[in-house]
């Protein structure tokens, strides 16, 4: 998480470190607002997840 751009770490109120993604880089989510900053490649699957929560 050394990598982490500062913005988010000081903006977020948690962090997750599930390891590395498949495909590359991360999905970064306001979950609150249910909206998607940033896509990676799980971010179909985390739409469904918001969709149904």
């Amino acid at each position: 998480m050394a990598d982490l751009d500062d913005r988010i770490r000081e903006s977020a109120t948690v962090v997750v470190d599930g390891g590395e993604t498949p495909g590359g880089g991360s999905t970064v989510v306001d979950v609150a607002r249910e909206e998607i900053h940033r896509r990676g490649p799980l971010a179909d699957d985390i739409e469904a997840w918001l969709a149904e929560h």
